[in-house]
């Protein structure tokens, strides 16, 4: 199942309270992983993050998310299933950016997401997207106190939205806590 398995005598005996190894001396990661041409192990993501696809393939999301995090623009992206076995990608800006992705339109923002993903076979690649501001984002409580998204809890937000919480821009002002998230409904299709 490619999962990472360590066996030896610098593998630890568990956690406290959590049991440990295996009595053969396994310790199963949880980590997937593969080794390239030169036989190098390359960590591929989180076994418990791994997502299938309508079409029953398999789909490691960190592999999508760096494509889309390689873009300096981008401080987070999230692949979940959007519950109907297509695949959507929360974006997360940078606040920096908010206002180049709130003046992009629907089309720009799709053909965006295709060209930062482009080197992933079709059945990998998001259906939709999700804009999501990096200030909702954490205001909403969806990373972890060292900064990482909290996976499922994204999840649960978005599985089964088609909007995007970037506010809209209002001359002038400052946006406050009481004017986010303003919902602005799409639909991000991308196509292959």
């Amino acid at each position: 199942d490619d999962e990472i398995v360590v066996r030896g005598p610098t593998v630890m005996d568990g956690y406290q309270n959590h049991g440990g190894i295996r009595p053969d001396g396994v310790w199963r990661t949880g980590d997937l992983g593969a080794f390239d041409t030169q036989g190098r192990l390359i960590v591929l993501g989180r076994k418990d993050s791994m997502l299938v696809t309508a079409a029953g393939r398999n789909v490691v999301p960190e592999w999508i998310e760096s494509m889309v995090t390689a873009d300096p623009r981008f401080a987070h992206c999230i692949l979940i299933d959007s519950g109907s076995g297509d695949l959507t990608a929360v974006l997360v800006p940078f606040d920096r950016f908010a206002d180049a992705f709130r003046a992009m339109s629907d089309r720009d923002r799709a053909q965006l997401l295709t060209d930062l993903v482009a080197a992933a076979p079709d059945y990998a690649k998001p259906a939709r997207s999700v804009v999501v501001a990096q200030s909702d984002f954490r205001r909403e409580g969806l990373l972890t106190a060292n900064g990482r998204p909290r996976r499922r809890a994204v999840e649960a937000v978005f599985a089964r939205a088609e909007c995007s919480l970037l506010p809209a821009a209002e001359p002038d002002s400052d946006p406050t806590p009481e004017t986010h998230p303003v919902a602005l409904p799409y639909d991000r299709t991308v196509s292959s």
